[in-house]
């Protein structure tokens, strides 16, 4: 499989792109680019979160302690005051990055259901979720948030399938198909759970027309520029 700095490359880089491409047809405002980057490469971290010794874990493990510290010490701080605001995010801190890593690491095994394509749907809709009801984004940057996290899902798992594939030898390694799974025989019941959940995160997701009249509203004042002589 790709190593971390690949899939960090990799994800950077098809994020800044897709990013750029929607800054250039009118979708996206310029400010949004860097927070969309980030969605993107988050995502392309994403698959190796159930590796116990891997670099993705502690970093996305890391990133996502201080973001949620950072939010509880705000939520906290602006009703019950600065002290509190600081000890309810120190606290967070420590229960997400010691606690929940520990518990997460026994309970997950690598390339298991985290390393599939249904998990990947469900951290996209985590993050429009958030993004809308938290984060307070727009619904169209919310969605956008989410797929970028789901694309750079996809990324990783693409990227692990080609290292799958030796090419001076002419023969697939036993992990072919491994990463790229949209249901396993021995995990049947494990993945038909998935599927409900996404069914289910679909509930509280920020509406999905918005998206779709924002590209359209784009699409149309790109026309109209392109043939304004």
């Amino acid at each position: 499989m790709a190593n971390f700095h690949t899939h960090a490359s990799v994800a950077i880089g098809c994020s800044a792109i897709a990013a750029a491409a929607l800054h250039t047809a009118g979708i996206i405002h310029s400010q949004f680019t860097m927070p969309l980057i980030l969605f993107g490469s988050i995502g392309g971290l994403l698959p190796d979160v159930d590796s116990d010794h891997s670099t993705s874990i502690r970093v996305i493990f890391n990133l996502l302690s201080i973001i949620g510290a950072t939010a509880t010490m705000m939520l906290v701080g602006r009703d019950y005051g600065i002290v509190p605001g600081i000890g309810a995010g120190a606290c967070f801190f420590v229960i997400a990055r010691y606690i929940i890593f520990y518990l997460f690491t026994k309970a997950t095994r690598h390339r298991g259901i985290f390393h599939s394509l249904p998990m990947g749907v469900i951290c996209g809709l985590v993050t429009a979720s958030v993004s809308w009801h938290l984060l307070r984004y727009s619904a169209p940057n919310a969605w956008l948030a989410g797929l970028f996290v789901s694309g750079g899902f996809l990324v990783h798992l693409l990227l692990d399938e080609i290292y799958s594939v030796d090419l001076s030898g002419g023969r697939l390694k036993s992990s072919f198909l491994s990463a790229c799974k949209l249901m396993s025989r021995d995990s049947w019941l494990l993945y038909v759970g998935l599927y409900l959940l996404i069914g289910i995160l679909l509930i509280p997701a920020p509406p999905l027309t918005i998206l779709r009249e924002q590209i359209l509203t784009a699409q149309l004042a790109q026309t109209l520029w392109a043939h304004r002589w």
